[in-house]
C-alpha cells in the first residue's frame, strides 16, 4: 500500500476531468444541433418566400401576356371594351407540377402547389381589377424602323398579383405558407 499523501490528493482527479470534458462536449454537441436546426428553419422560410415570389412573377408574366395578346387597340381599353379576365383568390392558378414539390405533399394537404391570383386588397380600391388601364404613355415614333412610319401610343397598364407558397411538409396554405404581392406597371404600344 502506498500511503503517500500526495498520491491520495490526486486520486479521482482524472475521473473529475473526464466527466467535465464529457459534459463540455455534450453542451457543444447540443449547441451545434441547435444551430443546424435553426439554419434548416431559415432555409425553409427563404425557400417558401422565394416560391411565393416566383409564383407572383408567373402571375405578372401571365398578365403581361394577356395585355399583349388580348388588348388589340384602343377600342379594347377598359370602359370602351372588355376587361381581361384573371384568376381570383377563390380560383387561383397553380404553377408547376406536383412531382416538383413531392417533399411538400401529404394526405392532409392534398396536391398543393405555389399559386397566383388577383390581389384581393389592391393598392387602389377604386380600381379593383388586377389588370387595368393606368393611362396613356408617350408617343413612340419610328418604332417600326421605317422613315415616316406609323406612330404608336404607349399605354400604361397596372398589374396587381399575389403569389403564395404552401407550407412545407404538407401543412397546406395555413400559417406556414408565404405570400408575395407584386404591383407593376407595364407598357403596351398601340396604334394611334
Amino acid at each position: 500500500m502506498n500511503n503517500d499523501p500526495k498520491r491520495r490528493r490526486e486520486s479521482g482527479a482524472a475521473m473529475f476531468v473526464a466527466v467535465l470534458m464529457l459534459v463540455l462536449m455534450g453542451w457543444m454537441g447540443m449547441a451545434a444541433m441547435n444551430t443546424v436546426t435553426r439554419d434548416n428553419q431559415v432555409a425553409g422560410f427563404q425557400n417558401r418566400n422565394q416560391n411565393a415570389f416566383f409564383a407572383a412573377e408567373a402571375g405578372v408574366a401571365y398578365a403581361r401576356a394577356v395585355v399583349e395578346h388580348e388588348i388589340g387597340d384602343t377600342s379594347d381599353l377598359p370602359g370602351l371594351g372588355t376587361v381581361p379576365a384573371f384568376p381570383t383568390q377563390a380560383a387561383p392558378t397553380q404553377i408547376s407540377q406536383v412531382a416538383n414539390y413531392a417533399e411538400w405533399q401529404s394526405a392532409a394537404a392534398g396536391n398543393e402547389l405555389p399559386r397566383y391570383y388577383a390581389d384581393p386588397n389592391p393598392p387602389d380600391p377604386t380600381k379593383p381589377q388586377p389588370i387595368h388601364y393606368f393611362g396613356p404613355g408617350e408617343i413612340m415614333e419610328g418604332d417600326d424602323l421605317q422613315v415616316g412610319g406609323t406612330h404608336r401610343q404607349g399605354t400604361l397598364w397596372r398589374i396587381t398579383v399575389v403569389g403564395q407558397s404552401p407550407a412545407a411538409l404538407g401543412a397546406g396554405f395555413g400559417s406556414g405558407g408565404s405570400t408575395s404581392r407584386l404591383d407593376v406597371v407595364t407598357v403596351k404600344p398601340m396604334m394611334k
